[in-house]
């Protein structure tokens, strides 16, 4: 042999498996990769582990932003359909009164009618 040595250091975490109870030491890079990735692993005793509590927290963010998107755009296509029959009726009773018609008896008078053409036809166009 030619004498060498190699050293290494590593971090050891310490965890308690949730079935049997049993402390145990996982390295600390192990443990960070299967809290981000979410998969299983095994304690001393052969329980199947999983680190989900960052994982599942992140799900239900997501699922919620999710949903509070899909209310605002519910949100906002219904203001918008409002706005266009707002609108609609807007235009219907403008163009009402520019022909005439009285707005609450539905009566067509040719007085208004022929003031509205001639003293304001920028508003009949």
């Amino acid at each position: 042999m030619n004498g060498y040595t190699i050293t290494e250091t590593v971090t050891l975490n310490t965890t308690t498996c949730a079935d049997c109870g049993i402390i145990f030491a996982i390295p600390a890079t192990f443990e960070a990769r299967r809290r981000e990735d979410g998969r299983s692993f095994y304690c001393p005793s052969g329980h199947n582990l999983v680190f989900n509590g960052e994982i599942d927290k992140l799900r239900r963010r997501v699922a919620s932003l999710q949903s509070t998107n899909v209310h605002l755009s519910d949100q906002r296509a219904a203001a918008e359909r409002s706005a266009a029959a707002y609108k609609g009726q807007a235009t219907k009773l403008r163009r009402r009164a520019q022909n005439g018609v009285c707005a609450v008896c539905h009566r067509s008078f040719e007085d208004v009618r022929r003031h509205m053409t001639t003293q304001h036809p920028e508003a009949t166009r």
